[in-house]
């Protein structure tokens, strides 16, 4: 079996690129005109915070 640290940092890691792509994500759409700068800014302030929990 694992050792739990070990699989506490990959989550954690995971988490993490999970919110960079998703921040990238949310980039292209904004450049694109998907989003305005300001849905843009409310999404980026929600990933940031669920990243924080």
């Amino acid at each position: 079996m694992g050792r739990p640290q070990d699989s506490q940092t990959s989550s954690t890691v995971n988490t993490s690129v999970n919110v960079y792509e998703e921040l990238k994500k949310l980039g292209q759409l904004r450049d694109s005109g998907v989003l305005t700068e300001e849905e843009f800014q409310q999404e980026k302030k929600k990933l940031l915070e669920l990243n924080k929990n």
